[in-house]
């Protein structure tokens, strides 16, 4: 950490310092020099009502995506964190076995032109869509058949739990705070970071196999119960409620 960071986290004045998961608790505790002062508190969500809430997408006239093709997609920026080439070399994987699937990356950051040029280097332009930045994505996540993150780092992965609440099947990467929230073969597939077999892999199996992939995606809607907007808040209360002064 830098000068500046390690005195305003060292700051006597300082409590309490909330993290959004175990991983970035882990990471801050040899900053600190009272690392007691270190509390969880996950990100939420707004739950979405499913019996007033209708998600309809023309995302598949949009792109001109037929209609039994299968879509797997990631909606985060384009940050290094993130490792878009390790989803677009998948990606490549998984179309040698099937040209019907196609990928849609909803996001914007300092990436996008490294991963243009990797589409175009292995000439998926046909199958890999981006999107660039978009306020429908409830709808978009509505209309995959699999939610793919391969990140190498991340503190939470809260996209995660839109996916979750959709009931959309998830392969994700175990980095930073996700295994908080994926338990492998439980409510979703997990794999090595970097490991482009084993996502391949995975999201095959997830496209292949509808009652694994149902069941996978029930239990994850059972989860993110806990992960609600009102949770989140409660939860910071009781850390106020807390303090002594």
């Amino acid at each position: 950490a830098s000068f500046f960071s390690s005195w305003k986290y060292n700051h006597p004045a300082i409590r309490k310092i909330i993290c959004v998961s175990e991983a970035i608790r882990k990471i801050m505790i040899p900053s600190l020099k009272h690392p007691e002062v270190l509390t969880v508190v996950n990100d939420g969500i707004r739950l979405h009502d499913e019996t007033q809430t209708v998600f309809s997408s023309a995302i598949r006239e949009e792109l001109k995506i037929p209609t039994d093709a299968r879509l797997v997609g990631n909606f985060s920026a384009l940050a290094d964190h993130k490792d878009y080439p390790t989803f677009i070399k998948a990606a490549s994987e998984i179309l040698k076995v099937n040209d019907r699937v196609h990928f849609i990356i909803a996001g914007s950051g300092e990436e996008e032109g490294r991963i243009k040029q990797m589409i175009q280097e292995l000439k998926l332009e046909k199958n890999i869509h981006l999107l660039g930045f978009r306020h429908d994505v409830p709808a978009l996540m509505k209309a995959l058949d699999v939610f793919l993150m391969t990140s190498k780092t991340e503190g939470m992965g809260s996209i995660l739990l839109e996916a979750f609440d959709l009931r959309i099947p998830v392969v994700a990467t175990a980095a930073g705070g996700i295994p908080e929230l994926v338990t492998d073969g439980v409510n979703g597939l997990l794999c090595p970071v970097g490991d482009v077999r084993a996502l391949k892999d995975a999201v095959l199996f997830l496209l292949n196999n509808k009652d694994a992939a149902k069941s996978l995606a029930e239990a994850a809607k059972q989860k993110v119960k806990t992960f609600s907007f009102l949770s989140t808040a409660e939860k910071t209360l009781e850390v106020y409620k807390g303090l002594s002064y």
